[in-house]
């Protein structure tokens, strides 16, 4: 038998349809005994053995009236496994799914959910790695409400760091229950060069992608781990990716917003670990994540006991091509000299840029508050926070918050 669980009721904009891009259940990691034998239905690109993985996620039914919630699982492949339906979920309930008590779900599934029903809903996902000893890694986000057939994730690691220990990973889902989708993968710097096309320019096309791309069938996710691309990205890569529809018409990009993703961001000699949501936008319709007024709620400078809590975070612009002009508004601290406690900074992104907060002498130590960024061109965030001086792992990750989503109730 199900409980409810009561959660606050928002009014920002919601959605009926709500991808999960990345699901485990029991994923064996490298010690583990089933590691061996476990089928992973991976597109392209294998995951790394980060532990032994589990996901969950929470619904919540947002709407007036009670809602029916239908999960349909997918995996990698495209192919339905399962479907769970829910009922008469009252206004304002959320319900819980945790995969590793499906019991439809094979012990070593990886693949995709989508959520349906016919109230608005929002969803958020936990992911669970146990990398054994005791060590725990956790992290978490929202679903994806839409598809979009260009998605930007300005944070990616390749070996990054002095130990080569930070990597990312992506999940790239197909929300489409019928369309294929063909997609090319841009590679960015530090410097905003271009490092890495995938598939390569003038690379053979395949037959169900007649003007290039990398395949992704309907249904099915495309996974990337940058730990295991040495050939392909530099040792010590940290930058930005863009992943974008392929197609020979650009009227029909409008019919093929079908693309979502999550990122997570880990390190394989300690338990760090955080996911963010691929960021879409539809250049047809103008519309999607992206924005010219952008709010960070969470900012720190050498923060906490010990000055240990810091943020930082990335910036990649609608068109790397054309700089951005950024004005930065810290807020809300007495010690600063502007109105209401703020601190104006202003600087131009080419491509991509990282804005480290612990860089700037204007801001005093022990800052908490938040930042909003307005630019001359819309752009997508990502910001990371955690502890810095070691003896604790605790890291974090997440999206920058658009204008459009800001609400008087949440």
């Amino acid at each position: 038998m199900r409980r409810w669980h009561w959660a606050a009721l928002g009014l920002a904009a919601l959605a009926s349809l709500l991808a999960v891009p990345a699901l485990f259940i029991d994923l064996p990691g490298a010690g583990s005994p089933a590691a061996g034998g476990s089928a992973r239905a991976a597109i392209a690109g294998q995951l790394a053995a980060l532990g032994d993985e589990s996901t969950s996620f929470s619904v919540q039914n947002t709407g007036l009236h009670s809602a029916r919630f239908t999960v349909d699982y997918y995996n990698a492949a495209g192919t339905r496994v399962t479907q769970e339906t829910i009922p008469d979920v009252p206004a304002g309930a959320s319900v819980a799914f945790h995969q590793d008590s499906q019991e439809s779900l094979p012990h070593d599934f990886s693949g995709s959910a989508v959520v349906t029903s016919d109230q608005s809903v929002r969803t958020v996902i936990l992911k669970q790695i146990d990398k054994g000893g005791g060590v725990i890694s956790a992290g978490g986000d929202d679903g994806v409400t839409r598809g979009f057939s260009k998605v930007y994730l300005p944070l990616i690691y390749s070996r990054y760091g002095t130990d080569g220990g930070w990597n990312t990973r992506i999940i790239l889902q197909n929300v489409s229950s019928g369309a294929t989708a063909c997609v090319r993968m841009t590679y960015r710097d530090v410097l905003g060069q271009v490092v890495l096309v995938e598939p390569a320019v003038g690379s053979q096309p395949l037959p169900q992608c007649p003007d290039g791309g990398v395949l992704v069938a309907a249904g099915s996710v495309l996974e990337r781990d940058q730990a295991e691309m040495e050939g392909s990205l530099p040792l010590n890569f940290q930058g930005s990716l863009v992943v974008e529809v392929v197609t020979g018409s650009q009227a029909s990009l409008v019919n093929t917003q079908i693309l979502a993703a999550t990122v997570d961001i880990y390190h394989t000699q300690r338990a760090s670990f955080a996911t963010y949501r691929g960021l879409g936008w539809s250049p047809a319709e103008g519309i999607g994540d992206l924005s010219t007024s952008v709010y960070l709620p969470l900012v720190h400078k050498n923060a906490g006991a010990g000055g240990g809590w810091n943020t930082r975070f990335f910036v990649s612009p609608l068109d790397p091509t054309l700089p951005a002009a950024l004005t930065l508004v810290y807020c809300c601290d007495s010690r600063l000299p502007g109105a209401g406690g703020s601190l104006e900074r202003k600087l131009t992104v080419t491509a991509w840029g990282i804005v480290d907060p612990t860089q700037d002498t204007g801001l005093p130590d022990g800052f908490e508050g938040s930042i909003r960024i307005a630019s001359d061109q819309a752009v997508a965030v990502v910001a990371t926070w955690g502890w810095t001086l070691g003896g604790i792992d605790a890291f974090a990750a997440y999206a920058g918050v658009p204008q459009t989503e800001v609400s008087t109730a949440v």
